[in-house]
């Protein structure tokens, strides 16, 4: 009789492999269905939203190939202009699944990007990097779920995690990098911030990587330089202040990134001496953040400056309002999310960070706290609210029977917009 000797350990190291490929695979799945379950419709029932039908959907329709490059709000978009021109063999019923998925998967790749262990050096623990992942997904940011219009904000955060990520080993994360910072920088000006930052750390790490991350960013940014210098955009009326800077820094950026909450119930306008408490946040804030950026890691540093640039950049040409100061809106209205996001997973990684150098005692009840506020702002306003029905297979059946040459007005949401299409 034959006898299989198995050599020792080889079993376990087999076992141990299967279970990481099944957490991983469970992490996925849990990752896809917070997106999906933070608003069903746009799985279930995907419409346009905004941009995405009116300007780049439209663009593609009536240009086809010549909207490519063309600038939106005043610099080079490829991502929609790329998901508009993939859509349009769909037809107009059936583009916007395109539009919803594209939006959901940029969303998507942050939280999966950082479970690899390019950034075991910025969070050394694989169940805390799986955390904050999870709590990227959570963050309020209802204008940004699932679009493509607002995608550029999902991709500032992946150049960002390019340029914090230790330098990446193969073809296939090279490729990824660059990938990456070509797709963001022709999407969205905050290129312009990644490329100095990029030789900041080639300068300072003395990794040869970034070398090539800041040749890349810096053609990118003069692509995108041209682009906003012929687009031309118009100086915007901000209506600052120093008041509605610290509540905006704290109702928007800070108090967000610990409750999971935009909703104009928490701004400080609201709270008794909310002036004062906001003033405090913001001030326990930046003196938590001096102290990173003098004793912290690179990676943090870098974070931290991308996203305190990321605001400035917003605050100095916001758009909320199409006429009138910009500034007081942001203060008393739950909108604009897109500006914000960055920061508040800065403060959110600041945080974290700044409880792992507690002690052992304390570390552990203060990280709870944050846990705790997180998740129950995330149950008390666990979707977003579902788009309004503009019938689209009615507006396609419409656009179908129109004769040739004729402008048919879709409606699409928000409610009172509409993209206008020349029949084909």
């Amino acid at each position: 009789m034959l006898r299989v000797h198995r050599a020792p350990g080889r079993a376990t190291a087999l076992d141990g492999a299967a279970v990481r490929r099944i957490a991983i695979a469970g992490y996925v799945l849990l990752a896809v269905g917070i997106l999906v379950a933070r608003r069903p419709d746009a799985v279930l029932h995907p419409q346009f939203w905004a941009e995405d039908g009116k300007v780049y959907f439209a663009d593609a329709y009536n240009r086809g190939t010549d909207a490519l490059l063309t600038p939106g709000a005043g610099y080079l978009v490829l991502i929609p202009r790329l998901t508009a021109l993939l859509a349009q063999p769909l037809g107009l019923a059936a583009a916007p699944v395109v539009f919803n998925l594209v939006g959901l998967t940029v969303q998507l790749l942050p939280a999966l990007f950082i479970l690899s262990s390019r950034f075991g050096r910025l969070i050394p623990s694989l169940p805390l990097r799986a955390l904050v992942g999870l709590m990227y997904l959570l963050l309020p940011c209802e204008e940004l779920h699932a679009t493509v219009t607002n995608a550029q904000w999902h991709l500032a955060v992946l150049m960002c995690m390019v340029l914090v990520a230790a330098p990446p080993r193969g073809v296939a994360w090279r490729c990824f990098d660059i990938g990456v910072l070509v797709l963001g920088g022709l999407s969205g000006p905050l290129v312009l911030v990644i490329a100095p930052l990029a030789l900041v750390r080639r300068l300072v790490s003395g990794e040869r990587w970034f070398g090539v991350v800041t040749i890349t960013t810096a053609a990118v940014s003069l692509v995108q330089l041209k682009a906003i210098h012929d687009a031309g955009r118009g100086a915007t009326q901000l209506g600052a202040g120093v008041r509605l800077l610290v509540r905006i820094v704290a109702d928007r950026v800070i108090v967000p990134a610990v409750t999971a909450d935009q909703s104009t119930a928490i701004y400080s306008i609201h709270w008794w001496h909310g002036l004062l408490w906001a003033a405090l946040i913001v001030l326990a804030t930046a003196a938590l953040a001096a102290l990173a950026l003098l004793r912290g890691p690179l990676e943090l540093k870098l974070l931290l400056v991308f996203g305190g640039l990321s605001l400035t950049l917003a605050l100095l040409h916001p758009l909320i309002v199409p006429v009138g100061p910009q500034w007081p809106p942001i203060v008393v209205s739950g909108g604009a999310e897109r500006y914000f996001l960055v920061p508040m997973l800065a403060v959110l990684m600041l945080l974290i960070w700044g409880i792992g150098r507690l002690p052992r005692r304390v570390a552990p009840v203060v990280g709870g706290v944050l846990a705790v506020t997180f998740l129950a702002g995330v149950a008390a306003h666990p979707q977003y609210p579902p788009l309004l029905d503009d019938h689209p297979a009615a507006s396609a059946a419409a656009l179908d029977a129109a004769p040739r040459g004729t402008v048919v007005d879709v409606p699409i949401n928000p409610a009172g917009w509409s993209m206008s299409l020349r029949k084909h």
